[in-house]
């Protein structure tokens, strides 16, 4: 395992520090040569297309390190500490823990630090965490990112249209964001984009409105672990007076 991990670390490197001559004969060779070929492997197809968005941009050769993840609708996905990614399409709601930075290295056109990323990145193997949540209640879903980052957790909530919500109060703040429908949180109106803040202790009544969509939000908190953990911890000191 430690042979891969050094042959990756080395391919990618490699790649990723290539010189513009060496990126875009590279890039553009490897496109004519799958637009010509016939039915295609997914990350191929995927190339082509990155390709035609950012020709000559060395991130497309990256598709052929990483995983080629399609998320349906409910679920989603855990990326740990200096993780490579990119969102390629489609609409996500992404949760991120306290950071002082993002660091890019292509596929965009912003700016890079290529060098800053190649020495940042963990180069572990494996396969992508994909996250279906559990089940609340009719309403809501949880997402709780695996032990041990208990920095936050997501909550999907769905309320049908003509029909009420409570949301109950969490152990620690939330703050919430409607992502679709419209309705009202505790008699304040809510369109999708609106963002609001939940106190901890703090219950909010939702609504969603008769003739709308269902109203979609997503709410995140600290991890309940962080709670449970701290409750466990002034149980051991009172047994312990």
């Amino acid at each position: 395992a430690e042979k891969e991990r050094a042959a990756l670390v080395a391919c990618f490197r490699a790649v990723m520090r290539a010189d513009d001559a060496l990126r875009q004969k590279c890039t553009r060779e490897l496109n004519a040569r799958l637009a010509g070929a016939g039915d295609l492997p997914p990350k191929e197809k995927l190339y082509l297309r990155l390709f035609e968005q950012y020709p000559d941009d060395i991130g497309t050769l990256a598709v052929f390190f990483l995983n080629y993840v399609t998320l349906q609708p409910g679920e989603a996905l855990y990326l740990g500490a200096n993780e490579p990614h990119a969102y390629l399409s489609g609409q996500c709601v992404e949760c991120m823990a306290t950071s002082d930075n993002v660091v890019r290295a292509g596929l965009t056109p912003k700016l890079r630090d290529t060098e800053v990323l190649c020495n940042m990145l963990t180069y572990r193997m494996g396969t992508p965490h994909v996250l279906r949540g559990e089940a609340v209640d009719g309403c809501k879903r949880l997402y709780a990112v695996p032990a041990p980052t208990d920095e936050f957790e997501v909550a999907a909530i769905t309320v049908a249209p003509g029909e009420a919500y409570q949301l109950a109060a969490n152990a620690g703040p939330q703050v919430v964001l409607c992502y679709s429908g419209t309705g009202t949180a505790a008699g304040a109106p809510l369109t999708g984009g609106a963002c609001f803040f939940v106190p901890c202790g703090t219950e909010v009544p939702l609504s969603c409105d008769a003739g709308s969509s269902p109203l979609t939000l997503y709410a995140a908190a600290v991890s309940s672990r962080v709670f449970q953990q701290k409750r466990k911890g002034v149980r051991a000191n009172v047994d312990r007076a």
